[in-house]
C-alpha cells in the first residue's frame, strides 16, 4: 500500500507540464522615446504635446499682446462660469437648509484647495500689472 501511495504521488506531480509561455518573464528592450511617441499616436490618434509653452511663447500668427488679451478673456469667461455655479449652490445650501457640517470630507477638502488656487491666482494675475 505504501508503494501505491507513493507512486500515486509521483505519477500525480509528475505529470503536471511546464509553463507554455517562454517570454513570460523576459524584459522586452528599451525603446526608443521616438517609437514610444509613435506608438502612442498611432494608437489613440492623438499627439503627444510636449514644450507647450514654447510653442505657446514662438507662435508668430499673434503679438504677445494678443495672447495674453485672448487668454484673460478665456480666464474672465471661465471665472464666470464659476461664479455662477458657486452661486447656485450657496443658494442651494440656504433654500435646503443644508450644514456645512454635513458635507462629505472630500468636499471640504475639494473647497479648502479651490480657496488656496484662488489665492495663488490672484496673486498670479497681479504680476501682470
Amino acid at each position: 500500500m505504501l508503494d501505491d501511495e507513493k507512486l500515486a504521488e509521483t505519477t500525480f506531480t509528475g505529470n503536471v507540464p511546464g509553463y507554455q509561455t517562454p517570454f513570460a518573464f523576459s524584459g522586452k528592450g528599451k525603446v526608443s522615446k521616438k517609437k514610444k511617441k509613435e506608438l502612442a499616436t498611432n494608437s489613440t490618434g492623438y499627439k503627444i504635446v510636449e514644450g507647450k509653452y514654447h510653442d505657446y511663447r514662438n507662435d508668430d500668427s499673434i503679438t504677445p499682446k494678443q495672447k495674453i488679451g485672448r487668454s484673460m478673456r478665456e480666464i474672465r469667461d471661465h471665472l464666470s462660469e464659476i461664479d455662477k455655479l458657486t452661486k447656485m449652490n450657496v443658494r442651494l445650501k440656504n433654500e435646503m437648509d443644508v450644514d456645512s457640517r454635513s458635507y462629505w470630507k472630500n468636499t471640504h477638502k475639494a473647497m479648502r484647495r479651490i480657496s488656496e488656487r484662488l489665492i495663488k491666482l490672484a496673486k498670479r494675475v497681479g504680476q501682470l500689472y
